[in-house]
């Protein structure tokens, strides 16, 4: 068992090895990097496993998903309207009924269902044009308060009118944004005693008389849950939404972080390897010049063992003689003598 786990362990070091690049060196040229290698293989593996940690999981929102989720909220259909956005999915099948009883927000079922038909609480003006008039003027929706009937002005139309009015943001929204417009919202909600409006509010009631008010109202802000503006049931869809696109956005810029960290230790192994094969090469001529040097010592040593003639030019020395007497020398950058002959005895 021991020694499969051994050949495992140098499997998987000839693995890190190769991906690192240190296939490519000579037996010396490993020897120097393998172990900062070794390293730089290592920590690319825990980088490449983290970057596969950030991949986005099945139930992650698409960008069709995340369209149909936004044209949910806005509209009441998983996209927006072609033509003119249609009343009965706007107002969730809610196409009759007192003003104040269709604008009231109390989460669950209640209405408005969607932003539109926020929007159309207090946008919509109520009797005599009370103040103020209409978002849009050209979709003004008729008079519609109190007891009566859903306004015979809330048309596709005039939906439609009110939904461009909205101004169009630049780019792509991204959760960030889509947090803040909800926390703005939130914001532009005010109190009263028991309830709270948004909208232009006077008293009691959003009928939209001029005594009560053209608004959206907030029924028992007290005891509901707060932030009190997920009573209106499209935010909290929104919401969730935004908060998983933060997560992604902030997976992709880790990702992003990543993929330069793998780069440079990239980088890294290229500089070591060929740091290795310029030390390997430094050393081979640091060792050739140190055998020459061998060499030479060994050519002199052994031009002075001759003592005869023949013997010392056939061993490619130099025979020098003074005053009658004979001396073998090396000749100045030669290689190795040849082996001498027997010695024949003086010079003759």
């Amino acid at each position: 068992v021991d020694e499969n786990c051994h050949q495992k362990d140098r499997s998987n070091d000839s693995l890190a090895e190769k991906e690192a690049g240190i296939m490519e060196l000579r037996e010396e040229q490993a020897a120097l990097a393998r172990h900062q290698l070794k390293e730089i293989a290592t920590a690319a593996d825990a980088l490449t496993n983290n970057l596969q940690s950030l991949q986005a999981t099945e139930d992650a929102p698409k960008e069709n998903t995340a369209k149909e989720t936004v044209a949910t909220a806005v509209y009441g259909e998983n996209n927006k309207p072609a033509a003119n956005p249609n009343p009965q999915k706007v107002f969730s099948g809610t196409t009759s009924g007192a003003r104040d009883s269709v604008f009231k927000a109390q989460g669950g079922d209640g209405n408005p269902a969607t932003a539109l038909a926020a929007l159309t609480c207090i946008c919509f003006r109520g009797t005599n044009n009370v103040d103020p008039a209409v978002c849009v003027q050209a979709a003004d929706g008729g008079a519609w308060e109190a007891a009566s009937t859903f306004a015979t002005g809330v048309t596709a139309a005039n939906l439609g009118k009110l939904a461009e009015s909205c101004p169009v943001a630049g780019g792509q929204l991204n959760g960030a944004e889509i947090l803040a417009a909800i926390a703005n919202l939130d914001c532009l909600i005010h109190k009263d005693t028991t309830n709270a409006y948004l909208g232009q509010f006077a008293s009691s009631k959003c009928d939209g008389s001029k005594t009560q008010g053209v608004c959206l109202e907030f029924n028992g802000f007290a005891t509901k849950a707060q932030p009190i503006v997920e009573q209106l049931t499209w935010i909290p869809p929104l919401k969730n939404l935004a908060t998983c696109l933060q997560t992604l956005e902030s997976s992709k810029q880790r990702g992003l972080q990543i993929i330069e960290q793998i780069k440079k230790l990239k980088k890294d192994a290229v500089v070591i390897v060929d740091s290795a094969k310029a030390t390997t090469a430094a050393l081979e001529k640091i060792k050739g010049g140190t055998q020459k040097q061998n060499i030479i010592g060994q050519t002199t040593s052994n031009c002075t063992t001759h003592t005869a003639n023949q013997t010392c030019i056939k061993a490619n020395c130099k025979w020098e003689e003074k005053d009658g007497k004979g001396e073998c020398k090396s000749k100045p950058g030669l290689a190795i003598p040849e082996t001498a002959g027997t010695e024949d005895g003086a010079a003759g």
